[in-house]
């Protein structure tokens, strides 16, 4: 009974399992119950197309920031032992995988 439930709850909301795959590929093993309530609790506020490409430039934004944020950490560490790196972006990027969901 708990699964037709669960299929009729996704039906209602299909944003809600867009959200948790793009967060899981993000967090993989980190990915727990407690992000999983919490990624319940927020997809009933995702409920059209729009809301959610705003919460995944949301997440991707966050996402940027900690790599940048923690590339520059990096640097400053090793250039105090004399070491110089620099971050560039590919001069082609690479193929894009087949999406699950289309634009």
């Amino acid at each position: 009974m708990a699964n037709v439930v669960d299929f009729f709850n996704a039906l209602s909301n299909p944003y809600k399992i867009a959200l948790k795959k793009n967060v899981y590929e993000i967090l993989k093993d980190r990915y727990d119950h407690d992000i999983d309530d919490v990624l319940d609790r927020l997809s009933s506020s995702v409920v059209t197309e729009g809301d959610f490409k705003k919460l995944g430039k949301l997440i991707a934004a966050l996402f940027e920031s900690g790599y940048f944020m923690s590339m520059q950490q990096y640097q400053e560490q090793l250039k105090k032992v004399g070491v110089r790196v620099t971050v560039q972006a590919e001069e082609q990027p690479a193929k894009e995988h087949k999406r699950i969901f289309p634009k």
